[in-house]
């Protein structure tokens, strides 16, 4: 894969992405920092190795991962990607992308509580 930071980008969206919190994710909460803007540049890279390591445990992840990876790809540089907002149940067992404003937040389906932006 190129190293032009979609990697790390979609490695976050995996993390932070909507549903029940997969083992993948959590292994890449501890790996990754709040946000993308908290990386170092010369750590770049060896997150990007830790990160698909830790994604290509999981056949199904490591799909998904690489559509997203092709899906931000297909912006191109000129382009701006998507903005995610990631929203999370207060009990940190689920998270839920908004995909766009249009889309009223959830409450969490387990707690029935409202989901906190993350």
């Amino acid at each position: 894969m190129d190293r032009d930071g979609t990697i790390l980008v979609a490695a976050f969206a995996l993390r932070d992405r909507e549903g029940p919190v997969s083992p993948v994710a959590e292994k890449l909460r501890a790996l990754l920092p709040a946000s993308l803007a908290d990386v170092a540049e010369e750590r770049r890279p060896t997150l990007e190795d830790d990160a698909i390591a830790i994604i290509a445990e999981d056949p199904d992840e490591l799909a998904w991962f690489q559509r997203t990876v092709a899906r931000f790809k297909s912006f191109g540089p000129l382009s701006p990607m998507p903005l995610l907002e990631v929203y999370a149940c207060p009990q940190g067992d689920y998270r839920w992308t908004r995909p766009n404003v249009a889309y009223p937040v959830p409450l969490c389906p387990s707690h029935r509580v409202a989901l906190d932006r993350v």
